[in-house]
């Protein structure tokens, strides 16, 4: 069983003086009686599988839960775990995935916060909530990880974070939608018959999209030319999530969660640029979400990777291509280049939440130099896969 770690009561090292008010410095209270915190473990899977699954209504399999926290190339999770003292039974946790980031071209860990949940059963419940987070704050920080991030976070969600643990919100992606296929609007309208207009119509649709013939589907696993290209561009990028073929070949190709397809740009044979897609089904409709693009910077690559994969998307069967584009990003001036491609307006966007960690003892002083670049907006280069979307 791991040692208990013992929440700190204040935190020990003040920031330097221009990252004051942005590392959040959270009131620490103490532990319920009869509960400790521990560094989660492999050990835990199973009751944190089963209380997340409890919580959430979900079936997710224990085989899932090991997936996407123990595979991880970039290392082991990072959380504590709230556990009773008479019988170890597992009350609170919040965890995280650890990441690896390129930082004005140096590297650095962060940590994805991702899953949080306390049982209900537990009379105080909330309270344990706030203690684990606020541990794991901490922990995060004492393993030399300054960055924790997250997406797809509620409003309700936001706004307790900001209040109990200083989150704040750095950037927003609008979600862009570009219809592939009439059938799912003239289905509900027309029935069948509006399914056989469909066919017919949707090559009209389609042939707006212009046929960018450097690009490529990938017929077999990731190679060593993706990990030649992360190296050659993450310069060009002040904030990057690492992009390696160990990376990429975890978080997509054995992603248990809907299919992945890659598309890949050459020119005179070298990659310049890549994209993956999600083919997945929401509410009965086929759709094509946009996790990563990676076009080093270039917004013609990465008009022609969109083209491709909406046409590609097409021929799966999705009606529609998506994507949450990093504002004023050449992947966003390439998107607006594509005929039909549109903002959707009534779609909530996807607010993205990056918040430095504080410190119980001193860091060196990259630490800091570290959190001086995350806490601005337009050193961030983010897709929506470098979340856990959706899984």
């Amino acid at each position: 069983m791991s040692r208990a770690f013992t929440l700190p009561d204040r935190p020990r090292v003040d920031p330097p003086e221009d990252l004051r008010g942005l590392v959040p410095m959270p009131k620490i209270t103490p532990l319920p009686q009869g509960v400790s915190l521990v560094p989660v473990e492999r050990e835990h899977s199973e009751a944190l599988n089963a209380l997340f699954n409890r919580v959430f209504g979900q079936e997710r399999p224990l085989a899932h839960f090991l997936w996407k926290f123990w595979e991880n190339p970039a290392g082991p999770p990072v959380g504590l775990v709230a556990l009773a003292d008479d019988d170890g039974r597992v009350l609170a946790a919040n965890l995280g995935l650890r990441k690896r980031f390129s930082i004005q071209g140096r590297e650095s860990g962060g940590v994805l916060i991702c899953e949080s949940a306390s049982d209900p059963d537990y009379p105080s419940g909330g309270r344990l909530y706030r203690n684990a987070t606020i541990a794991t704050g901490f922990w995060s920080g004492e393993c030399n990880l300054p960055i924790s991030f997250g997406g797809q976070s509620t409003d309700e969600a936001i706004r307790i974070g900001e209040r109990w643990f200083g989150y704040r919100v750095l950037f927003s992606l609008q979600p862009w939608r570009l219809r592939l296929s009439l059938g799912p609007a003239l289905r509900r309208r027309f029935g069948a018959a509006g399914a056989w207009a469909a066919r017919a119509l949707d090559p009209v649709l389609r042939s707006r999209l212009r046929r960018p013939g450097a690009v490529e589907v990938l017929a077999g696993p990731f190679t060593g030319e993706f990990d030649a290209f992360f190296e050659r561009v993450r310069g060009r990028y002040p904030v990057l999530a690492w992009r390696d073929r160990a990376t990429l070949s975890w978080r997509y190709a054995r992603c248990p969660v809907g299919r992945h397809r890659t598309l890949v740009l050459r020119r005179g044979g070298r990659m310049e640029g890549y994209l993956i897609y999600r083919d997945w089904v929401r509410d009965g409709v086929r759709l094509a979400t946009v996790l990563d693009l990676l076009d080093g910077r270039d917004s013609e690559a990465a008009e022609a990777l969109l083209c491709a994969a909406a046409r590609d998307a097409a021929e799966q069967g999705c009606a529609f291509l998506e994507f949450c584009p990093m504002p004023g990003s050449t992947a966003e001036e390439g998107l607006r280049r594509i005929p039909g491609a549109a903002p959707v307006e009534n779609e909530r966007p996807d607010h993205i939440i990056v918040t430095p960690l504080p410190r119980c003892t001193e860091p060196e002083p990259w630490y800091w130099e570290v959190e001086r670049v995350i806490v601005r907006a337009e050193n961030w280069y983010y897709t929506q896969g470098d979340c856990d979307y959706r899984d």
